[in-house]
């Protein structure tokens, strides 16, 4: 995904921030697991868990596909600490992730801002970046003149 709308086009609602933040409308984004492997009962339902980029090669190799378990000490020079969310995915339970860092502060990083979440909290040091929450304009069934917003129709339309 691309990670939240530009606000100065878009709207994240009801997600504070956008593009190019560390608020929830600049780093959730929806995601989507289709095909043979889901349960019938799962089928066209969602799942509110908690999930990193890092999770879904683990997820679909090891708990889709059924692949041997990744040996967590063959990534480097760090053990990845990417999780298998397959049981809770397709058994609508809680996530076994209970935390995500959006941000770390590196070399290779100029923004300046350190972020992690934990549960349903989370902590941004730093200058996050545009914190607005941008709704849509209420729609009516009324005309609107043209160049003004809040309509579902134009000056003239017919219903």
């Amino acid at each position: 995904s691309d990670n939240g709308g530009p606000l100065d086009h878009t709207t994240n609602y009801p997600l504070r921030g956008g593009k190019h933040t560390f608020w929830d409308g600049g780093v959730r984004v929806l995601a989507g697991v289709g095909g043979g492997l889901i349960p019938f009962a799962r089928r066209g339902k969602t799942w509110a868990g908690l999930a990193h980029s890092a999770d879904w090669l683990r997820t679909l190799t090891e708990g889709a596909v059924g692949m041997a378990p990744f040996d967590r000490n063959s990534t480097g020079p760090v053990p990845d600490d990417s999780m298998n969310l397959w049981a809770a995915l397709i058994g609508d339970s809680q996530s076994p992730r209970s935390e995500i860092i959006h941000q770390v502060e590196n070399r290779f990083f100029t923004e300046h801002v350190t972020a992690i979440r934990t549960g349903d909290m989370k902590l941004i040091l730093g200058q996050p970046g545009d914190g607005r929450t941008l709704k849509w304009p209420d729609l009516t069934g009324q005309a609107v003149p043209f160049g003004q917003s809040g309509g579902l129709r134009r000056d003239g339309e017919q219903a």
